[in-house]
């Protein structure tokens, strides 16, 4: 990931030198670009996930995955094997108060409407961070096979999910 710098012996990361920019040059261009910054909070909620999943006394173990529909495969102290999708809270709540979590992938395929919406079963438990509502990096839970299906497409989840009690 870095390596020490002969000149200052501070470390430099991987990608200031493939970039050939300073640690502080890309953070400056992340913190420019919307898109670019929702993305980076994305990998940073993983990131606070999988330390809040180390810490869980059920879990045995929580491997990242880098795939589309499942961000970590835990396995849990009594054997259950669990695909664990993260997604950030939208930083705006219903007018009640109630959290909402956008669960659908950035792209669709012009081929297939269906495509930006996840199948019911493309994952076990959606992780809701909730730093975008709270400025915690908090996480709510709930099973796939629990939340709303779209209504065109039976077997995909909604693009929108309500976080209540039940999470």
């Amino acid at each position: 990931i870095y390596t020490l710098s002969l000149h200052d012996a501070l470390p430099i990361y991987r990608l200031e030198r493939d970039f050939e920019l300073s640690s502080h040059e890309i953070l400056d261009i992340i913190s420019r670009q919307g898109r670019l910054s929702v993305a980076v909070r994305g990998g940073v909620a993983e990131h606070h996930l999988g330390r809040q999943l180390a810490a869980d006394p059920t879990v045995a173990s929580a491997v990242p995955i880098d795939r589309d529909g499942g961000d970590f495969d835990v396995r849990l102290k009594d054997g259950q094997a669990v695909i664990v999708e993260c997604k950030n809270a939208a930083p705006a709540s219903y007018s009640d108060g109630a959290w909402k979590v956008e669960v659908q992938k950035t792209r669709a395929s012009k081929n297939d409407p269906a495509s930006r919406f996840y199948r019911a079963t493309q994952f076990d438990v959606v992780a809701a961070c909730l730093f975008s509502s709270t400025g915690r990096w908090d996480f709510r839970y709930r099973r796939s096979h629990d939340l709303r299906r779209h209504a065109s497409f039976g077997d995909r989840l909604a693009a929108v999910q309500r976080i209540d009690e039940s999470w």
